[in-house]
């Protein structure tokens, strides 16, 4: 669940440089990667080894968090 919740603050961390730093660098590359990631993260989930079914209270901590934050991501892009 690391390797998710480090390609989640990656995008994120991108997200906020577009958005605030480099907003006149803003083309289409940036949020097609972030919706990308949006619908690839559950796929990332489900390949890892050893991870329970969905719904246990480890995806309350750890899944749900980082798909709201590429989602947020997603929209800042946008």
């Amino acid at each position: 669940l690391m390797v998710i919740w480090l390609m989640s603050l990656t995008m994120f961390v991108v997200a906020v440089d577009y958005t605030f730093v480099h907003r006149d660098q803003v083309t289409y590359e940036a949020p097609a990667l972030a919706v990308g990631m949006l619908f690839a993260l559950p796929f990332v989930r489900d390949v890892l080894p050893g991870v329970p079914p969905m719904g246990v209270g480890v995806d309350v901590m750890c899944f749900y968090w980082t798909m709201l934050l590429v989602a947020i991501s997603t929209c800042l892009l946008m």
